[in-house]
């Protein structure tokens, strides 16, 4: 009973501080229009998000019968890795799920954001983020690069749009950008949303969460990494290799997604102990190496590096040594170069950061999107696939074997040890 009675207290204070900032808001010049959705009145690019959310959420269910179907077929015949159908098997039922947990989510969202519910919105879209990451890796995991990718990659851009749209800090940008009504500013970050901001309570983190300041981290990240290791490289086995893990560029991606992890993971933990937070960094760092060494070997049959017979191996894929190395870089990461990063970043006014930062995302999303299809072509050519399709030739006329060999030295082929089906959608 006194339970009850504070969760209706609770949605009672919610609903009025959500109303105070609305009429707040319709005083500011930049103040967004609205839509009227039954007896509810909510912000019109909240109502488009939420149908383009329906959209996705029902295509989903047809799709998901499709690939079923598919892959079923595929290994009924005969045409998929023998050697690896269990696992096969069992990427094809984390695909399903993923894709149910996602419609549920993605229709469970858009119905609250039609009502005008905010409470815990930006947990549902980041659990969402991580199904659809989910998604796509056991997709390629199973049938390399196909056109239904696409329609993934729309999704995750549109959950990171309403991930950037939900952010308490980028919505009081957009509110107005020079306002100075301290009372607006608090009512946006009363909220239950996780961020950080001057004056608000410790615990919520050092920084907030949003694509911007995660953008950056993986590039800088990505850079620095592949210095460190280039460096490494010259000093303990003699001589230069190239260690890029990306067509163009000098970027490694393991590190700047390494570095994404540890900053969300350690957002809360900035001011604990050196020898937590290198533990936490050496664990999360361990298991992330261990996954990408997963992920490449069953999705195009690569093995980049392989840690057998060392120290306290784990399949080969890490070990105790580097495990140790991730947690050096986490600790140098956090009390570091996150707040030197950080302090520079903001400095930058914020419509210039928009622009910059939205183009060098899409010039990078670009670069990756094309190295994983030069990779899946040099996978096709090393499995005896036929080369069929235009973007095929122009790979095996451009990037051939040899030229991928050279950019990406660290790596070995054998389309063997792949589990993905013979036959791609």
């Amino acid at each position: 009973m006194i339970k009850n009675k504070v969760s209706e207290a609770h949605r009672n204070l919610k609903n009025r501080e959500e109303e105070a900032v609305q009429r707040l808001a319709k005083n500011l010049p930049n103040a967004p229009h609205t839509v009227k959705v039954g007896t509810h009145v909510i912000e019109a690019p909240a109502f488009v998000y939420a149908v383009l959310l329906l959209i996705a959420a029902c295509f989903l269910i047809p799709l998901c019968a499709v690939i079923t179907q598919h892959a079923v077929l595929d290994f009924a015949q005969g045409t998929a890795y023998v050697a690896n159908l269990s696992i096969s098997i069992s990427i094809l039922l984390i695909e399903i799920i993923c894709m149910v947990l996602f419609s549920v989510g993605a229709i469970w969202l858009a119905l609250r954001m039609l009502r005008g519910v905010t409470y815990w919105r930006l947990h549902i879209t980041e659990a969402l983020l991580l199904d659809v990451v989910t998604l796509i890796l056991a997709h390629m995991m199973l049938f390399g690069i196909s056109s239904i990718l696409i329609f993934y990659g729309l999704m995750l851009a549109l959950l990171i749009a309403l991930h950037s749209y939900f952010d308490p800090q980028l919505a009081l940008e957009r509110a107005n950008e020079d306002t100075q009504h301290e009372t607006l500013k608090e009512m946006l970050h009363a909220s239950s949303e996780r961020t950080y901001v001057p004056g608000r309570p410790l615990g919520k983190g050092y920084i907030t969460l949003n694509f911007f300041n995660l953008f950056w981290i993986f590039v800088i990240a990505a850079i620095l990494g592949l210095v460190i290791e280039t460096i490494y490289h010259a000093i303990v086995f003699g001589g230069y290799q190239d260690r890029a893990g990306i067509l163009w560029g000098p970027f490694s991606p393991i590190y700047g997604f390494g570095a994404v992890i540890m900053t969300i993971a350690l957002n809360r933990f900035h001011s604990k102990p050196i020898w937590l937070i290198f533990l936490v960094s050496a664990v999360l760092g361990g298991a992330f190496e261990f996954c990408v060494s997963y992920f490449m070997e069953y999705a195009f049959g690569i093995t980049a590096w392989n840690y057998t017979g060392t120290f306290l191996s784990i399949g080969g894929r890490t070990n105790f040594m580097f495990m140790c190395f991730w947690g050096l870089l986490g600790v140098l990461w956090i009390k570091l170069l996150l707040p030197v990063m950080l302090y520079f970043v903001k400095k930058i006014p914020w419509s210039i950061r928009y622009t910059l930062t939205t183009a060098c995302a899409l010039l990078l999303i670009f670069d990756g999107l094309f190295t994983i299809v030069t990779i899946d072509c040099w996978y096709k050519r090393e499995a005896g696939d036929p080369i069929t399709t235009q973007v095929e030739k122009f790979c095996e006329r451009h990037y051939d074997d040899a030229y991928m060999q050279n950019r990406f030295q660290t790596m070995t082929m054998d389309p063997a040890n792949a589990t993905r089906t013979r036959e791609s959608l």
